[in-house]
């Protein structure tokens, strides 16, 4: 009899993504912020190119919500975060008070790990890998059972985005076996 316990098989999956999160938090440390930002348009784009796909999974695979009110809350979320996220600055010299002579430096904290909503998880986790990536910061999604593939899938295509753009590999990921 063959039996492979999944709680130990997740424990491992997380630990090793959660290494490889520390090396791209190394690498990310790095990187400037204009760098950040377009790898933040990058994958914006990405995923405004699959809003309906990335809806039908969650729709499909959690039960929840209707598909055009999923999409709907995907476009307006994400056009919202996305107008926020340009005017911010999070890496780098963010404030300069020349009265008082201070400097506010924004730092990576380092590695996100992102518990997932099973309630539109493809929203969450495009809005939360976005805001990951505009601060310079590593992420380990962990998804809920009810939305394993639609979040697996999300992150997927959001990490080639990133990548494609020069995000480092390691940086977004989700464990497969929960």
């Amino acid at each position: 009899m063959n039996f492979i316990d999944k709680d130990l098989v997740s424990v491992q999956e997380s630990r090793v993504l959660l290494e490889r999160a520390a090396e791209a938090r190394d690498t990310l440390a790095g990187y400037p912020q204009e760098r950040l930002d377009a790898v933040a348009e990058a994958v914006n784009q990405a995923i405004a190119g699959r809003l309906l796909e990335f809806a039908g999974w969650s729709v499909e695979e959690t039960g929840y919500g209707c598909l055009e009110d999923e999409v709907c809350q995907m476009e307006q979320l994400l056009c919202a975060q996305m107008k926020k996220l340009r005017e911010m600055v999070c890496v780098g010299m963010i404030h300069e008070d020349e009265q008082l002579r201070t400097r506010d430096i924004g730092i990576p904290m380092g590695i996100a790990v992102v518990l997932c909503p099973a309630v539109s998880p493809a929203a969450a986790v495009a809005s939360l890998a976005l805001t990951c990536i505009k601060s310079g910061n590593a992420a380990v999604f962990i998804p809920p059972a009810r939305a394993v593939r639609t979040v697996n899938r999300v992150i997927r295509a959001i990490k080639d985005a990133a990548a494609a753009a020069g995000y480092p590999i390691g940086a977004i990921s989700c464990p497969e076996t929960v």
